[in-house]
């Protein structure tokens, strides 16, 4: 093209452009010049030619001409690639002239006779994409480059404004070390750009709706490789399909369920599809039934590639149709026992099922549909006459009709003509459609009973009506009743008891029956402790003695890990001879109370904890009974020999004699005014000082021991001027006492009874005491009046709900409570009576209030979520301080004639430091640790080093206490993929554990080996001991047992609760041993050898000093002046220029002189914090391209956002690593 004759060359002259600038403006400039420049040292102006630049342009003339004569060839080329759709565009940058082609000028719009210049090519690319073009040009023009660019960018048409991607190739030609022409084409590749759009957006609809599948979908190539899996695989076996993908499938499932998937994998690769059900084992435990499909995918040749596979878990529906089968087991082998015939008739009047009975009298085949039978059977009506065959029960209930009522019939039997009267009684059943599908029929012989019969049916019918009543209240009581027979062999209860265990209703409960010790039934028995025998429980105890067991506390084991505590009354029913007939028993989930009570009583620690760090003593006065109770740090107070006996005699004797008149008077006014509150003088026993106390009490009359006064004593000798201040804290100490009275108050329920029709249809005494509602307010519809008006509809809408269907009613708001003139929540619950029509009697219903129980909830969720706040705001300040430290520590070991011993130091410290904001990250992840959700980082360690950093972080504790520590390590290295730090703190804990429970000068042995594909870790003491009941309890949360609470130092007991959590989380086990009391410990971590996944990062390569980039200009902002200059220090080692700011206001300043080419910027400054100079330094003109990193103590996802938000480029957190720190600036430097 730069080849044209001189006409053309003279046509071409009035497109003259600036292509003459120089390189560096195509990359960074904004515009491009309006004419060529020279550029100078700092300035520029007119070019005027040099003797050098006249030599140069003759030389390129001699190149044109050369040129010309190739003229033919590119001519040629030009019309291939415009016979492609390829545009042509070419630019002398000596001459300064820019020509396209027509295919060139149609995507930017530029009419045929039109000027281009360098303003027309850049206006016409899109304005996100410019910067990115003259990059790619910048980058071609440099010398040291091969020439060559290629860009993909979009261009909007001046003359219709749509906007086209296109695909922009070429290269620039040199000419003695300089660029002097850039040839090169464009491509229209709008079409490509939009089919690769959709066709990401149809691989997201896909991947959406794999995911959304309760199917397990994957596909398994040839190799038995995962290639793809959806979400759902995550949820099956609890490991991120990442990991899975790649691996045998042998490898995730586990050998033992490829034994059974096997030969439908081969069948599946031999290309056959596969349909199959079955049960399968996996390594993540248990076994699952599964509905698979195997589909072959075959490539274009038809060779199977792999296969398609198409998972349900069905073993909910296994288990269901188990379960059936066993029910109809059970069902027939209890007909067979029945004193009387049952059989279930179909609609063609043939016996289904039947017992001995029905066999004998009736067959298989009605009398009422065999005429040669039909003699055989008479009824009669009322007035004597036989019924006829259509009006038979069973007949009847055939046609969808209740006669369950019964029907004598008399039977003569056909062999010997003996005549018996047979009571005949059904009952129909139905379709889906609610039509008569066939009968249930029971048959009984009831020739001895028929002269009593009447009064039979009478005492019948009372029995029924009492049952149902009993059944009833048993069904709405909130306590779990239970019935046995004298062996206790067979156990059932009420709708709650069952809830309570959370069996299926109407099972046998009894851990003592035959199935229980066959098969178990889903939990165990303890009592304080122990566990019991299924003869020693509470209902067996009172079946074989027949003695009655009250208020027994029963602590219930579930298989599944739950846990409850109950508390049971049990009491024998005897026969007229004495003997046990039955055996009752009322059980109460007293669960959230222990758990409640639990919490009272690390409270009262803490009270008294408390109140003996502050010098107060603690006394109870019984009024009605002079018994005084002092606390252990009262009688210190008042100099008196611990276990003196004290009454309100011995203690006037102790007072002041000016001070006892007026003890006297404010006993006697206690009573009154249910407070004691007094300051008087103290006569020492011990060593006769007087001292001015502080007594303050209250009255607590209704504690069920008389009138009881409970009150606090202060040493204020030396705080008399803090009275007031004093009395604060008491009146707080009051209030605190007041909610404990309040949370241990018994829950109020009220019982009430309605209409049919949900109407109150008489008085509710207990309504009434509770709402302040009277009969007349409270009758009919009334009651409603009572619920809060936010509530009413939706009480209403749950009760009309329950009365049109006759099912349970259960509901919840907020009630009027007369006694506090306040709204209380309550739960409401009730059941209809049916009389003997099976029509609703009446509504038997209660409320419960639950108030205090839903405070108490709220409260403790409160309490959480400030821990979450203190815990995250903790952390914060913790990093701090240790960013400054790694710093120093890198600093120092980066020093070239560092003292080896600093160097040891200086890693010794790093090391720390990291170890400490590791556990810093765990004060943030404290609700994962105790859900078990903490993520681990893995690497490959080995396990030498992993015990080298506990006995670092150890060793002062040994040496203080003065204890030998053995360590022995196998001569072998053992590999292991696991978290370097948390292991480190599992063995960690362990040593510090057994230096604090050994007595000083103790023995200490850590050993370590391998044992077959585990790693095995061992720490022994020869300590204080562990009792064998006590093993159990030592990796539970917040345990602390015997000795050992005394020896813990204030600690939680979280520390082998953790070690436990980490160590399973490794896929590890750990356990204790111990002789006993005082003959040592010993626990023992195994972790499997498992090898990490390929990509994995060898933890074994030697560090690598971060390579050394282009010396920047950075600016280090942070008002901790330690933190700024370490970070400076470390940064000028790293061949940077740094400057350092404390201030917003000095930053700003900063920035503005030096202009730096990143920031590294605290965001917890006074006056002016990082994000406000985030922004202000955005809102400079040269601010948007400046490179600002966020460096803070706050880590969580709501930080980063925030700095995002911001403005800011990256975010890292203190202390941070100082290769961390050097890769960030490299990132984001590595294009400016």
């Amino acid at each position: 093209m730069a080849s044209a004759s001189s006409a053309a060359a003279a046509r071409a002259g009035r497109m003259r452009t600036s292509w003459g600038a120089r390189p560096a403006d195509l990359g960074s400039a904004g515009e491009w010049p309006s004419r060529p420049w020279r550029w100078r040292a700092g300035f520029r102006e007119p070019a005027r030619p040099t003797p050098t630049c006249e030599r140069r342009w003759r030389e390129i003339g001699h190149d044109r001409r050369g040129r010309r004569r190739m003229d033919p060839s590119s001519d040629q080329l030009r019309l291939a690639y415009q016979a492609r759709g390829f545009g042509i565009h070419d630019a002398d940058l000596v001459t300064n002239t820019l020509t396209w082609d027509a295919r060139a000028r149609a995507l930017w719009g530029v009419g045929a006779d039109e000027t281009i210049t360098s303003d027309t090519f850049l206006d016409g690319i899109h304005p996100e994409d410019r910067a990115l073009v003259q990059a790619a040009l910048a980058r071609a023009r440099d010398p040291a480059s091969d020439g060559a660019y290629r860009a993909e960018y979009r261009v909007i048409g001046r003359d219709d404004g749509v906007a086209r991607w296109v695909l922009a190739t070429g290269r620039v030609l040199f000419a003695g070390g300089r660029a002097v022409r850039i040839v090169g084409t464009v491509e229209d590749v709008t079409l490509r750009k939009q089919t690769e759009q959709e066709l990401a957006q149809r691989e997201q609809e896909l991947r959406i709706l794999t995911d959304s599948t309760p199917a397990l979908i994957s596909y398994i190539d040839a190799d038995r490789r995962y290639r793809l899996m959806n979400r759902r695989y995550e949820e099956w076996f609890g490991q991120r399909r990442e990991e899975a993908l790649g691996r045998e499938m042998a490898a995730v499932l586990g050998e033992s369920a490829m034994e059974v998937l096997g030969p439908y994998v081969e069948r599946a690769l031999r290309g056959e599809e596969v349909h199959f059900e079955t049960e399968a084992p996996y390594r993540s435990g248990g076994k699952r039934w599964i509905d698979a499909h195997y589909v072959p995918h075959r490539d274009a040749a038809g060779r199977v590639r792999g296969f398609f596979v198409l998972v349900l878990d069905v073993s909910a529906r296994k288990r269901a149709e188990r379960a059936l089968r066993e029910s109809d087991a059970r069902l027939a082998a209890i007909l067979e026992q029945l004193p009387v015939g049952v059989g279930v008739v179909g609609a063609d009047g043939f016996v289904r099922v039947s017992n001995r009975l029905v066999r004998q009298y009736v067959g298989d085949r009605l009398p009422s549909r065999d005429p040669a039978r039909t003699w055989q059977w008479v009824a009669f009506d009322a007035g004597g006459r036989p019924l006829d065959p259509s009006a038979w029960p069973v007949a009847r209930a055939l046609r969808g009709e209740d006669a369950t009522t019964g029907l004598d019939f008399l039977f003569t039997d056909a062999h010997d003509g003996g005549q018996s009267w047979l009571r005949v009684a059904a009952a129909p059943f139905r379709d889906a459609d609610g039509a008569p599908a066939g009968a249930i029929a029971v048959l009984q012989d009831v020739t001895a009973s028929r002269a009593a019969e009447a009064e039979v049916r009478r005492l019948n019918e009372e029995l029924r009506r009492q049952l149902r009543e009993v059944q009833t209240l048993l069904d709405i009581l909130p306590v779990g009743v239970w019935q046995s027979d004298p062996s206790c062999e067979h156990i059932t209860g009420n709708r709650e008891a069952y809830a309570m265990l959370g069996v299926p209703h109407g099972a046998n409960v009894s851990l003592s029956s035959r199935e229980a010790r066959e098969r178990g039934i889903g939990f165990r028995c303890f009592a304080d402790g122990r566990e019991l025998a299924p003869e020693d429980l509470p209902m067996q105890y009172a079946a074989r003695t027949g003695l009655p067991v009250l208020n027994a506390e029963l602590d219930i084991a579930y298989d599944d890990g739950r846990s409850q505590t109950l508390v049971c009354n049990v009491a024998p029913v005897l026969d007229a001879d004495g003997r046990v007939a039955a055996v009752l028993a009322a059980y109460t989930d007293i669960s959230e109370r222990k758990a409640m009570e639990g919490r009272l009583r690390k409270k009262e620690r803490r009270l008294r904890l408390a109140m003996e760090v502050a010098g107060m003593g603690g006394w109870e006065w019984n009024v009605e009974t002079n018994e005084v109770i002092w606390s252990d740090e009262l009688y210190r107070l008042f100099g008196v020999p611990l276990g003196t006996p004290i009454s309100f005699e011995v203690y006037l004797s102790l007072l002041h004699p000016d001070d006892v008149a007026a003890n006297l008077e404010a006993a006697r006014d206690v009573l009154r005014t249910g407070a004691f509150e007094l300051d008087y003088r103290v006569v020492r026993s011990d060593d006769g000082a007087t001292r001015w106390f502080a007594s303050r009490g209250r009255l607590m009359p209704d504690l069920g021991e008389g009138p009881v006064v409970i009150g606090v004593v202060t040493d204020v000798t030396r705080q008399r001027e803090a009275r007031e201040r004093l009395e604060d804290a008491l009146a707080s100490l009051r209030a605190s006492e007041e909610r404990y009275r309040s949370l241990t108050e018994s829950l109020t329920s009220v019982v009430w009874t309605t209409d049919p029709q949900g109407r109150f249809a008489g008085p509710q005494p207990t309504w009434s005491h509770y709402t302040g509602q009277s009969a007349e307010e409270s009758a009919g519809d009334g009651w409603v009046q009572a619920i809060h008006p936010d509530d009413r509809e939706r009480v209403r809408e749950r009760w009309s709900e329950a009365r049109r269907s006759g099912s349970r009613y259960e509901s919840s708001g907020r009630w009027w409570h007369a006694a506090s003139e306040s709204y209380r929540r309550f739960e409401a619950r009730a059941v209809a009576i049916h009389d003997a029509d099976g029509e609703i009697r009446e509504w038997v219903g209660t409320c419960l209030d639950v108030e205090d129980r839903e405070q108490a909830h709220d409260a403790l969720r409160e309490a959480d979520r400030r821990k979450d706040e203190f815990l995250a705001t903790l952390a914060h300040e913790l990093r701090n301080p240790l960013a400054p430290i790694r710093n120093a520590a890198q600093f120092l070991k980066l020093q070239p004639a560092a003292d080896p011993k600093v160097r040891i130091a200086s890693d010794m410290v790093e090391r720390q430091v990291e170890h400490m904001s590791r556990l810093i990250d765990d004060l943030l992840d404290v609700s994962r640790i105790t859900q078990g959700k903490l993520q681990l980082r893995r690497e490959r360690v080995h396990l030498a080093e992993v015990v080298q950093n506990a006995l670092d972080a150890t060793r002062p504790h040994v040496e203080r206490a003065g204890h030998k520590l053995g360590v022995s390590l196998p001569s072998e290295s053992i590999e292991l993929y696991a978290d370097r730090v948390r292991l480190a703190q599992v063995l960690a804990n362990l040593l510090d554990n057994a230096c604090k429970y050994t007595e000083p000068g103790g023995r200490i042995w850590l050993t370590a080996e391998r044992r077959g594909d585990d790693a095995v870790v061992s720490v022994r003491d020869t300590g204080i001991g562990i009792a064998a009941e006590h093993l159990a309890e030592l990796f539970e949360m917040f345990t602390q047992v015997g000795p050992a609470a005394e020896r813990s130092g204030g600690g939680l007991g979280i520390g082998l609760a953790l070690v436990r959590g980490l160590v399973e989380l490794h896929g590890g086990a750990i356990e204790a041993r111990s002789a006993g009391p005082g003959r040592g410990s010993e626990f023992v971590v195994t972790l499997p050898l498992i090898a990490p996944p390929a990509s994995a990062t060898e933890a074994d390569a030697p560090p690598r000093a971060a390579a050394r980039g282009p010396q920047r200009s950075i600016l280090v902002v942070d008002d901790n002046r330690d933190s700024a200059e370490s970070m400076a220090m470390m940064l000028e080692l790293g061949g940077h220029r740094v400057r350092t700011a404390h201030a917003g206001a000095d930053a700003l300043e900063a920035a503005r002189a030096g202009r730096p080419d990143l920031v590294i910027l605290d965001l917890g400054m006074p006056q002016m914090d990082g994000y406000e100079v985030c922004r202000r330094l955005r809102a400079e003109p040269w601010g948007r391209a400046l490179r600002i990193v966020a460096l803070t103590g706050w880590g969580n996802e709501e930080a980063r956002r925030k700095t995002r938000d911001a403005g800011f480029d990256a975010h890292l957190v203190k202390p941070v690593d100082r290769a961390a720190v050097l890769a960030t600036i490299g990132e984001l430097l590595a294009d400016a």
